[in-house]
C-alpha cells in the first residue's frame, strides 16, 4: 500500500445556495512506479458552519504508457462509501482508498473545511424618554464568509440602526454563502413621566407662607426640578 498524503487550499461552492462559487482547485496525485495510474481530485468546502455539503471529485487516469488496470474499487474510510463523487462530507479529513484490478492501492487524505459559525451579539441602548425615538441597537458579528447581508423587521438594511421607539425587533444576517442567522432585541422605555402637586395657600394677605409639594412619578429617577419663580 503506498500511502499519499496532500494539502489542499480552502475554497467555497455554491452547489445548494443561490450564490456564486467563489473557486476550486485541482490536485494531481501520481501513482508511484508500480502503480499504472493516477488519480485527480478536486475539493469543495462546506458552505455553512455545520452543514454536510463539503464535495470531492475523484477522477482515476491509467498511465497512457501501460495497459489500463481497471475497473478500480473506490473506498471512503469513514462510512464504506464507494462514489466516486461526493457532495454530502462534513468538515473534516477524509480518506479514500483506491485500487486496481492487480490490487495496487493508493490512499488519499482530503481535507474539507468550513466556515466559523455566524454568530450575532446585539448591543441595545434603550429609550430615555417615554414615547421618544431616541433608542439604538449595535450588531456585533462575526464568523460565516463576508460580505454580509442585514434584515431588520422594521425594514432597515445596516448593521446598526438608531432613532428607534420601544419594541421588539427581529434581525436576520446572511453571509455570502447565503448561510442565516437569527437574533432578536426588545428596547424598553420609561412609563410616562408625571406629578401630583398638593398645595397649601398663603395663611394672611401679603404673607409668604404658602407652600407646593409635588409628587413626580415615572421617567427616570433622579429628578431634575425647575420653578417659575
Amino acid at each position: 500500500m503506498k500511502l499519499i498524503f496532500v494539502i489542499l487550499s480552502s475554497f467555497h461552492f455554491g452547489f445548494y445556495h443561490p450564490v456564486e462559487p467563489t473557486g476550486e482547485e485541482k490536485t494531481t496525485i501520481k501513482s508511484l512506479d508500480d502503480c499504472k495510474y493516477e488519480v485527480n481530485f478536486t475539493v469543495v468546502d462546506v458552505l455553512c458552519h455545520g452543514e454536510a455539503t463539503g464535495r470531492a471529485n475523484l477522477d482515476i487516469t491509467p498511465d497512457s504508457q501501460i495497459n489500463s488496470t481497471g475497473p478500480f474499487t473506490i473506498l471512503w474510510t469513514q462510512d464504506g462509501d464507494n462514489r466516486m463523487v461526493r457532495d454530502d462530507l462534513r468538515a473534516g479529513v477524509h480518506t479514500v482508498k483506491v485500487t486496481d484490478s492487480e490490487g495496487c492501492a493508493l490512499e488519499l487524505l482530503i481535507p474539507i473545511d468550513e466556515p466559523d459559525p455566524l454568530e450575532t451579539n446585539l448591543i441595545v441602548e434603550n429609550v430615555k424618554c417615554h414615547g421618544q425615538p431616541d433608542g439604538s441597537i449595535n450588531l456585533q458579528i462575526s464568523g460565516g464568509v463576508t460580505p454580509y447581508n442585514y434584515s431588520w423587521s422594521n425594514g432597515e438594511t445596516t448593521q446598526d440602526i438608531n432613532t428607534l421607539l420601544a419594541g421588539e425587533y427581529r434581525l436576520e444576517v446572511r453571509d455570502k454563502n447565503f448561510c442565516p442567522a437569527k437574533d432578536t432585541a426588545v428596547l424598553t422605555q420609561p412609563p410616562p413621566i408625571g406629578f401630583s402637586p398638593t398645595v397649601i395657600p398663603v395663611s394672611c394677605f401679603g404673607g409668604s407662607d404658602g407652600t407646593i409639594d409635588v409628587v413626580v412619578f415615572g421617567g427616570t429617577i433622579p429628578y431634575r426640578y425647575s420653578w417659575t419663580n
